[in-house]
């Protein structure tokens, strides 16, 4: 699973949700809708330094291989931003989200959950973008994404 797949599987399932168009970037165009705005992706240092394989001697290995990412996202709401309509849409975006805990995408598993931002956050957020400030859902996903079981070459680690 890519960064782009997994975004791509999160819109239709929000669309499928809401049953209203779902778009992928920063709110900033006109048509009406949900917009989710992916804001910083994030390797997860633990699965990319997990295998300590380095020297001049190899191995084979067939264990399966990591690469764990999170994406951080807000799910906001275009034009109206707060009416009736558009605060319904993220309440069924928030319920999503709490029953929604995994998505699966080319055997791999990716985990959501709410992310909770600070007002200060969020503030510089949307300043940064050259956006107004708005009620949005903050989100993570989690991704592992897996190798197939091969044989891999891989230095062996030597003690000197």
């Amino acid at each position: 699973m890519t960064t782009a797949q997994l975004m791509k599987k999160i819109c239709e399932k929000l669309q499928k949700r809401t049953n209203t168009s779902v778009f992928l970037g920063p709110a900033v165009s006109d048509s009406y809708g949900l917009f989710v705005w992916p804001w910083r992706l994030v390797e997860n240092p633990f699965h990319k330094n997990s295998t300590p394989l380095r020297a001049t001697q190899e191995i084979e290995t067939d264990h399966t291989q990591f690469i764990s990412f999170t994406v951080h996202f807000l799910v906001v709401v275009s034009e109206p931003r707060y009416s009736v309509q558009g605060l319904s849409l993220l309440d069924d975006v928030h319920q999503f989200i709490i029953e929604t805990p995994a998505i699966t995408l080319d055997h791999s598993v990716a985990r959501v959950s709410l992310d909770p931002l600070s007002t200060d956050d969020l503030t510089s957020l949307f300043q940064s973008a050259n956006l107004p400030v708005t009620a949005c859902v903050s989100v993570e996903a989690t991704f592992d994404h897996t190798y197939p079981k091969e044989s891999v070459t891989a230095p062996l680690v030597v003690d000197a």
